[in-house]
């Protein structure tokens, strides 16, 4: 559904405007699509999506036994994460990356030696709560299961694409908002209007999906903008949305 979104959402500004740079969340159809189809066009992640990631491994991590230090640094290492991409430049993946990596050593008290283009933690003389918050013991559990996060390859090359400016939950309230309201109108009308109802169950038989043997098999994922918009003419004489009729 989210990849033919995007398709429609290219397809109807292709005549309007050029797409310089697209900020989507790391979905891998998505983003094979716009490798093949947007070459020219720099495609960039959600820093929220990739975070929101991070964090279900560090707690299902800091549930095993042996690990229960690492829970204290759940947040910081979230944090960390937002840092290492707005304080940097947007096209210096490997600098973003760097500055990731280097939460690894951290977290063990070690702020030098790092390695890459990020040598040193850029924190001044840690105080108070900072400095109170137990260090992880290096090659205890923690810090080797910490480490095999920070450093998966496949992780560290998307957070080398990560938007430090634009981001997609500026948009997804709205779309939370519009699918609600829709979800109510469909239902408010089949309720009042047996034809608007017997129409909406026609409709999911025929254009969504096709049971048959036990076996529910998509046929169209979305439907078509046309459709929509030839259902959801004005009626002035009532003064509302007339969905069916």
């Amino acid at each position: 559904m989210e990849l033919e979104g995007l398709k429609r959402m290219v397809a109807f500004f292709k005549d309007i405007l050029e797409i310089g740079t697209l900020v989507t969340d790391r979905h891998r159809q998505i983003t094979k699509w716009i490798r093949e189809n947007m070459p020219y066009t720099k495609h960039l992640y959600d820093i929220w999506h990739v975070a929101k990631s991070v964090g279900k491994k560090l707690k299902a991590i800091c549930k095993l036994m042996g690990c229960e230090d690492l829970t204290a640094w759940q947040q910081s290492i979230i944090s960390h994460l937002y840092w290492a991409v707005v304080s940097s430049t947007q096209d210096d993946a490997e600098l973003i990356v760097d500055k990731w990596k280097s939460v690894e050593r951290h977290v063990l008290n070690l702020h030098r030696g790092h390695g890459g283009k990020f040598p040193t933690c850029a924190h001044k003389r840690l105080q108070g709560r900072a400095h109170k918050k137990k260090w992880i013991r290096p090659s205890s559990l923690s810090a080797v299961k910490l480490e095999r996060l920070v450093t998966d390859k496949m992780l560290c090359k998307d957070i080398g694409k990560l938007s430090a400016v634009h981001q997609t939950s500026k948009v997804q309230p709205h779309h939370s908002v519009c699918t609600k309201v829709l979800r109510v109108l469909l239902h408010w009308h089949a309720v009042q209007n047996p034809s608007c109802r017997s129409a909406l169950q026609r409709e999911c038989q025929q254009t969504y999906c096709n049971y048959e043997g036990g076996r529910t098999e998509v046929k169209n994922p979305l439907p078509q903008v046309q459709g929509w918009r030839s259902c959801c003419e004005e009626d002035p004489s009532r003064g509302n949305i007339q969905l069916c009729g």
